[in-house]
């Protein structure tokens, strides 16, 4: 197999070859790559990488950020922002087009939104959501029990995962009664 047959092969099966600093990677979003295309790489990786140039800064921030979005409803204002930078010429076509994949894969990773995800998900996932309770009246904060404390807003009432659990299957009556003594002490809920 030649350079030339390789880089077609690839294409047809939706690999890209980048470069992460001096480190060769494979893109390789539907686990394409089979061990004899592998190995090819590995014996050619000089030639590839002297191919190949370095992606932009901006690029490598925006797949970092794509990596660690955790619901696909935030990788929307992703799309708006690389299109932002496509435009100021922060990032290239083909850079553009790199993350719009990734964007993609990703999408098909994760759920689709916060109330798809689970609560054992929810928990760990370091996220923040205002909430609009119909039950409550009101509107309140649900965190993961790994938030980062900068994203709650200190003047709602929050329920973390583990707080959410014990809440799980109480009625609307005790839920008001639990949220009011919660307001007044600025509690936890044990169970």
């Amino acid at each position: 197999m030649t350079l030339d047959q390789l880089h077609t092969e690839l294409k047809r099966r939706d690999i890209e070859l980048q470069m992460e600093g001096s480190k060769l990677i494979a893109a390789d979003p539907h686990q394409r790559l089979s061990t004899s295309l592998d190995a090819f790489i590995r014996k050619h990786r000089d030639e590839l990488v002297s191919e190949l140039k370095a992606v932009s800064a901006t690029f490598r921030r925006f797949q970092e950020i794509i990596d660690n979005t955790l619901v696909a409803t935030d990788l929307e204002s992703i799309v708006e922002d690389i299109d932002r930078a496509y435009q100021c010429g922060d990032l290239v076509q083909e850079e553009a087009e790199n993350l719009a994949r990734a964007i993609t894969f990703r999408s098909r990773q994760i759920p689709g939104c916060i109330e798809d995800m689970s609560l054992k998900d929810f928990a760990t996932s370091g996220l923040v959501r205002k909430v609009q309770s119909k039950v409550l009246g009101e509107t309140v904060q649900f965190a993961a029990n790994d938030c980062d404390l900068a994203d709650v807003d200190p003047t709602m009432i929050v329920y973390t995962a583990t707080e959410l659990a014990h809440l799980y299957g109480v009625t609307p009556d005790k839920l008001r009664s639990i949220h009011r003594v919660k307001t007044e002490i600025d509690g936890v809920v044990i169970g």
